[in-house]
């Protein structure tokens, strides 16, 4: 072989491998390009870009509540709120994650709250309590009939099973599935309820004279004020531990108050001049609420700082909280639609 017939060869080869490496940078090029693209496009709970995409329930409804069921239904009340809304009180029901939903109308002025009881759900409306067997899709009344039932909230264990009612007529309570209601106190303490343990129930009124945390420690047969002077607009019960929002005015102090010895001592992890309307608490403890004109907000566990979660909001009236078992979070507003959040919250 002379030499010019190995100069070629070497030259082949040599043309050869640049063509391969040529080849094998512009398929990683494009592969980079493509990641950074999803990247980009792509919402996360770190970035907040696009957090909240709004789900097909109409704006012009006052919604009020959101509850996921076990079987991964999303059922949503609306009424109570005057304004320009729609003021029949409806239920809003929706199985493929709100990508179309089902109104159900009650005949009621206003579905004030929302629970699910073991297989059964319950709604406290104007004119007392209504229960669905089937997921939601049909209800009837079930008890308090003409009362004003404002919330709801169940305990069940091994041998107690108990649902309490806040009225504006004082709190009732039921332990046979809601077949018959017991009045337990006189007291209006019905903005709000959330019982603890089969002893333990807080209660909160939201204005007047009596806007407070209360507290019974014997079932509903005596009460004393956990917390004086709160506006309280939720309560709710995350690992043990209360949480309590509350509205903020001239006459009354709002924020989001943490207590872990049954109400006895409370920390303030939430300004008192912020209102707060609903909690949500998930797995690794990141702390969720919503407010009025405020908006979504979180803090994660252990953290001090707030980050705001607005965007994509058309409304930052936000009145109710949720979350399904694919962790997406889902939001109603006053006269803002329902909204479902792009990625999984941590």
């Amino acid at each position: 072989i002379n030499s010019n017939e190995i100069s070629i060869t070497v030259l082949g080869k040599w043309k050869y491998m640049v063509g391969i490496m040529r080849k094998a940078f512009l398929f990683l090029l494009s592969i980079l390009i493509i990641v950074l693209s999803c990247k980009r496009n792509s919402t996360s709970i770190e970035s907040h870009e696009n957090f909240w995409k709004k789900t097909s329930a109409p704006d012009s409804v006052s919604f009020m509540n959101i509850l996921v069921t076990s079987n991964g239904t999303l059922i949503a009340s609306s009424g109570d709120f005057p304004n320009e809304a729609k003021k029949d009180g409806y239920i809003f029901r929706s199985d493929n994650s709100g990508s179309s939903w089902q109104e159900i109308s009650l005949g009621v002025d206003a579905v004030s709250s929302l629970i699910e009881y073991k297989a059964f759900l319950l709604a406290g409306t104007t004119k007392g309590v209504y229960m669905s067997a089937d997921d939601g899709v049909s209800w009837g009344k079930i008890g308090l009939d003409s009362i004003w039932v404002k919330s709801l909230d169940s305990f069940s264990s091994e041998n107690i099973n108990i649902i309490v009612a806040g009225t504006p007529e004082g709190i009732y309570k039921s332990e046979d599935d809601a077949l018959s209601w017991t009045q337990i106190t006189k007291m209006d303490y019905d903005d709000c309820i959330a019982i603890l343990s089969s002893d333990v129930i807080f209660a909160g009124k939201i204005g007047g004279m009596s806007a407070s945390l209360f507290v019974s420690r014997d079932g509903g047969t005596s009460w004393t004020t956990a917390l004086s002077g709160l506006g309280v607009t939720n309560i709710s019960i995350w690992n043990g531990k209360v949480y309590a929002g509350g509205y903020r005015s001239e006459e009354w102090f709002g924020g989001l108050y943490i207590s872990a010895d049954e109400g006895r001592t409370w920390e303030t992890i939430f300004s008192d001049h912020e209102s707060v309307t609903s909690t949500y608490v998930s797995q690794n403890k990141t702390i969720y609420l919503s407010g009025y004109n405020t908006g979504v907000r979180m803090k994660k566990n252990n953290e001090s700082d707030w980050t705001e979660l607005n965007q994509g909001l058309s409304s930052l009236w936000i009145t109710s909280l949720a979350c399904d078992s694919h962790n997406y979070l889902y939001a109603t507003s006053d006269l803002g639609g329902i909204y479902k959040s792009s990625a999984v919250i941590k």
